[in-house]
């Protein structure tokens, strides 16, 4: 029998040039990249989904089993024995009989509120509004101003001037001149923010000009430009195209030229010494204003996810991963989210949910309390007492929240939006005062309040005159609906009236620029 072959000798492995390892290392970090690009647009697929049908209705099958169990422990182990008289009964006869009529009555409405809040849709704009392409404001840089960084540093302009798009600035861009160092440090202080939010460039916005002249504009004489550098009369600063000047000096203007106005923000070099303990060195320093953001323009309110303009109040939920008509929150409990259609319903399941929890708490806790240390205490009942204290304080502050919300006519959503203009406020207020001097601050925002008006009423762009006409656009005018889950929506959810103390686009005015026989 012949020997079979050798094997193969292993090919000498070639000896790695520069250009090979280029190759090789160019090649890995191309396929990092493409694994990278299809784990992001795999991660964004996964948003543009719901979740998992069973993760979002998981709770409402706890809830249903809940309210059995609760059935049976109350009318099983406490009503009935002493209906029955039995020798272990915790109360009388008539006690067992009251106590199942009143918990019954209590359950049923529960139930019944359950039922209606989980089987009726909050209402969602993709069935009533077509996907349309981003509107055509979107392709021009969206305005902010500086102090919207950060905690802001003065109320002033209530309007914007139009915006500059792209295509305007190419001129600006191409003629930049050379620039100190100082300002360019500045600037790209000013580039790196400008990732959270893009800013709104000196020459459109009348509250980032309060000094110097801005890139382009023109000049009397040169004695300007000697006193700053440039030949052409500007500042450095003005040479920036986009340079946000919040605390540069302020240019001198010649006297063939008009006034410049004082500007309306005053670096703080120049704020005089504390004049007692109450005050800090910024106490002339303007310490807060208002945003001024369109916010019910169409580019403010279009959705990427779902591809269509938003109608007013409604929002994106990323469980449901679907804009809801006049979101208010996600619900755990009821495995959808709360909107324009069923809110009512929620409220009403608050109100009873309430009472029955507060009902099943007390009578629990004063069967039981004669047989505190003794052998012949319930597990069963002892477990209903601690959930239902659990769930009476849980639902007592949820309605509590949800009946001031309904009075303001204002959406979880939208309170935490006003919360953060409160939060803006109170770190401007501390700023200018220190913490032993809460009489000035309560001036302060009192003369802001004057100014602009209360931030809940005034300030709310969905007031509506009153707290007993906020309920009843929610609630209806029917008190008997207030309670029962009864009748439907008031709202349809794609169109709200505005407070005119709003402009049309959805900025917030001054008191001076309201309708008249709103002053």
């Amino acid at each position: 029998m012949p020997n079979p072959p050798p094997p193969p000798k292993p090919a000498k492995a070639q000896p790695r040039t520069i250009f090979s390892a280029f190759t090789v290392t160019w090649r890995e970090a191309r396929e990092r990249r493409a694994k990278r690009e299809q784990a992001a647009e795999e991660r964004r697929d996964r948003r543009r989904k719901p979740r998992p049908w069973i993760l979002r209705k998981a709770a409402v099958g706890f809830v249903i089993a809940l309210l059995i169990w609760l059935q049976y422990v109350y009318v099983r182990r406490l009503c009935v024995p002493m209906i029955r008289r039995d020798a272990a009964a915790r109360g009388t006869f008539g006690q067992g009989i009251a106590y199942l009529v009143v918990y019954e009555v209590l359950w049923l409405m529960t139930a019944w509120c359950y039922v209606k809040i989980i089987t009726v849709p909050p209402g969602f704009a993709k069935d009533h509004i077509k996907k349309t392409p981003p509107p055509n404001e979107m392709q021009q840089t969206r305005t902010t101003s500086p102090e919207t960084w950060g905690p802001s540093t003065q109320r002033a302009s209530t309007e914007t001037a139009p915006l500059r798009t792209s295509r305007s600035l190419q001129p600006l861009q191409e003629k930049r001149p050379e620039v100190p160092r100082s300002a360019a440090s500045a600037g790209s202080v000013s580039s790196g923010r400008s990732r959270a939010g893009p800013i709104e460039f000196p020459e459109n916005n009348p509250i980032a000009r309060p000094f110097g002249r801005t890139a382009g504009s023109p000049t009397n004489g040169t004695a300007n430009g000697a006193a700053y550098g440039t030949a052409n009369g500007t500042s450095e600063m003005d040479a920036v195209p986009g340079f946000v000047k919040v605390h540069a000096s302020r240019a001198p203007v010649s006297n063939g030229g008009p006034k410049r106005p004082e500007p309306a923000v005053r670096p703080s070099w120049e704020a005089p010494p504390p004049r007692d303990e109450g005050e800090t060195w910024g106490e002339n320093l303007p310490p807060s204003r208002k945003p001024n953001h369109p916010v019910l323009n169409p580019d403010r309110r279009y959705c990427y996810k779902c591809e269509v303009v938003k109608p007013y109040r409604s929002h994106h939920c990323s469980t449901c991963a679907t804009d809801v008509l006049m979101f208010d929150h996600h619900c755990l409990w009821i495995g959808q989210c709360v909107g324009a259609r069923n809110r009512k319903f929620f409220v009403n399941f608050l109100e009873w949910g309430v009472l029955l929890a507060i009902y099943i708490f007390i009578t629990l806790v004063v069967a039981n309390a004669s047989l505190a240390y003794s052998n012949d205490l319930d597990g069963e009942m002892i477990a209903v007492i601690a959930i239902s204290g659990f769930f009476m304080l849980f639902t007592a502050m949820l309605l509590s929240s949800h009946v001031w919300l309904l009075t303001i006519n204002a959406t979880t959503v939208e309170h935490m939006w006003m919360q953060q203009l409160q939060q803006r406020d109170t770190a401007a207020l501390s700023t200018r005062f220190s913490i032993w001097n809460p009489v000035a601050k309560g001036r302060q925002r009192a003369q802001w309040n004057d100014e602009w008006g209360s931030l809940y009423s005034e300030g709310n762009i969905w007031w509506l005159g009153s707290r007993r006409v906020n309920w009843e656009a929610t609630m209806g005018k029917s008190p008997l609906g207030w309670f029962l889950p009864i009748g439907r929506s008031q709202s349809d959810g794609l169109s709200y009236p505005v407070n005119p103390r709003f402009s049309p686009s959805g900025r917030w005015r001054r008191r001076s620029d309201w309708p008249a026989e709103l002053q």
